[in-house]
């Protein structure tokens, strides 16, 4: 029969307009949520140590739900937008670690049965990420997204069922903001405060080993920086056309091995060229091809703190770097 429902949910609305056969267990129909609450929802969702504090769900889109011989839910042809969006930590020390504007996704299909999930063009604004690195190689977000610690043995039973296969057209971000910390650097950690992200990547999927075309471009401190090119998620690579201007590195020393008693105090990179990185095999390589001018250098000694060399400008063309398995050249 026909069925056409509307009721109040998490604050706003669902409206379901299509067909109803309980004879064959079916119902296939249109989906509409306006302005409902995400934090309830949250107990719909596979089990994780965060808290979903914030946020409204808009959507639409073709369900059809089976219940008779086999169970499915099968969703096509939908979109949906999650605004005002905050995950919080189970620790209030720890803040809110992850949270947007507005995330909009095309759905093209979601079905439970063969574990598949089409998304079209995914874009998320003002993302505000803060994640840290902890001392022993762990990302706190991951942590955070994993189950709590009394359920992740069902967690761990259900990576044994068939594996979801996933795809999305283009991820886009515009207007981020990223806050990463690396304790796992040395004695002293790494701080970045990176902002007005803009980029994207496309036909990204499952396939975490294939490289994807990639464009990001964003701003520390006072520089700027602009990438585009491939990008391979896991393990990390990427051919890149790279373009910096007045770019503060001096706090990436921790990553380099310098092989005299001094540090790095402060020094801005301009430069336009290929950056290629391979984090294969225990020691990532690094490879720039390129101009390069390195701008306010101050470098100074570990023990006594006093000036060991200083330049205003100094500038390479056709450069040629590699950081890996040898000695920097």
């Amino acid at each position: 029969g026909r069925i056409d429902l509307a009721a109040r949910l998490g604050g706003g609305t669902l409206s379901t307009k299509g067909t109803l056969d309980l004879a064959a267990g079916r119902l296939a129909a249109r989906l509409g949520l306006k302005q409902v609450d995400v934090a309830p929802l949250q107990a719909m969702a596979p089990p994780m140590t965060a808290q979903v504090t914030k946020g409204k769900l808009d959507a639409d889109g073709q369900l059809q739900l089976d219940w008779g011989k086999a169970f499915n839910v099968h969703l096509a042809d939908a979109h949906a937008t999650v605004s005002g969006f905050a995950l919080g930590a189970p620790s209030k020390e720890h803040g809110t670690p992850l949270a947007w504007g507005k995330l909009q996704a095309e759905l093209r299909l979601l079905d439970l049965a063969s574990r598949q999930a089409q998304l079209g063009t995914v874009t998320v604004s003002k993302l505000d990420l803060k994640l840290q690195r902890q001392h022993n190689g762990d990302l706190s977000l991951l942590e955070l997204l994993a189950a709590p610690a009394g359920q992740r043995k069902a967690a761990v039973a259900a990576e044994h069922d068939q594996p979801w296969h996933w795809s999305i057209a283009h991820l886009g971000l515009d207007d981020g903001a990223l806050a990463f910390t690396d304790f796992a650097a040395g004695a002293k950690p790494v701080s970045l405060q990176l902002k007005s992200l803009k980029g994207g990547i496309d036909n990204l999927d499952d396939k975490l080993g294939e490289a994807r075309p990639f464009k990001l471009q964003g701003a520390l401190d006072r520089g700027t920086f602009a990438a585009s090119g491939k990008l391979r998620p896991s393990p990390l690579g990427a051919d890149l056309q790279l373009e910096t201007r007045r770019l503060d590195i001096a706090r990436f020393e921790p990553y380099i091995s310098v092989p005299l008693n001094v540090t790095v105090a402060a020094a801005r990179l301009t430069s336009n060229g290929k950056l290629h990185y391979d984090g294969r095999g225990d020691t990532p390589r690094l490879r720039y091809q390129g101009n390069a001018a390195l701008e306010r250098v101050r470098v100074q000694d570990k023990l006594t703190g006093d000036d060991f060399l200083r330049w205003r400008t100094l500038s390479a063309a056709n450069l040629d770097a590699s950081i890996g398995e040898e000695a920097p050249r």
